[in-house]
């Protein structure tokens, strides 16, 4: 397969720069796959398990919305947050997790409601994808 250069960059910095074979992440509307070639392309991310192919080898990570853009030798990715499975603090996933579902489940609040749903999500995002790596 044909590589392509990919750079994933969040509010913190930079999460990777260099070259990859595939990429998966998931849009608004689905998953998109992206390879060396692709058509132009713009996309708004969401919460979702992000897959790179690096070398021989394929990557997880949550991402946390953002957008996608791509053209037929580059993808870059503008992430509110991209956590590499194996970066990904479970512990605190877990607590973000629990502390998320007693809100909902105690609330009236609309307000709270959407923002523990949304803390939830990506609380089950992270655990997912540091279990599946």
């Amino acid at each position: 397969m044909s590589e392509f250069k990919l750079t994933v960059v969040t509010p913190d910095g930079m999460v990777y720069d260099g070259m990859a074979e595939s990429v998966i992440v998931r849009t608004t509307t689905g998953n998109v796959g992206i390879l060396k070639g692709h058509a132009p392309f713009a996309a708004p991310l969401t919460v979702g398990e992000a897959r790179v192919k690096i070398g021989n080898d394929w990557k997880t990570a949550a991402c946390i919305g953002g957008v996608v853009s791509a053209d037929k030798e580059e993808v870059k990715i503008a992430a509110n947050a991209f956590e590499w499975a194996d970066n990904i603090d479970v512990v605190r996933a877990e607590n973000a997790k629990n502390e998320a579902e007693k809100i909902i489940g105690s609330s009236s609040d609309i307000a709270q409601l959407d923002k523990a749903k949304g803390k939830l999500l990506r609380a089950i995002t992270r655990i997912h994808v540091a279990n599946n790596k």
